[in-house]
């Protein structure tokens, strides 16, 4: 499914979550980039939704949870960075038992 809006609300609640209030209501975190997305996959968390550009589908597949295509647009209304990777990964938050 290919998102172009960032009025989407799968892509309101991702960008809800740049900030403490909404991390803390949503129980869920934003992790960008493909460096960190693999070391998060590589501990085995699972992300509950992952936005990325069709260029960085094709090279992974694998990646479990609801995948979410993004134009560049909207990948850079998701990113905090200036330059954003293309993926963004929306993770739970997981509390120390």
């Amino acid at each position: 499914m290919l998102i172009s809006s960032v009025q989407n609300p799968k892509v309101k609640l991702a960008r809800s979550l740049a900030n403490r209030k909404g991390r803390q209501a949503a129980g869920l975190f934003l992790v960008e980039g493909s460096k960190l997305m693999a070391e998060a996959l590589a501990w085995g968390r699972v992300p509950a939704m992952t936005f990325a550009t069709a260029a960085w589908w094709a090279q992974h597949p694998e990646v479990p949870g609801e995948r979410y295509e993004v134009t560049e647009h909207v990948l850079a209304a998701l990113a905090t960075t200036e330059t954003p990777d293309p993926v963004v990964g929306v993770f739970p938050i997981v509390h120390p038992v």
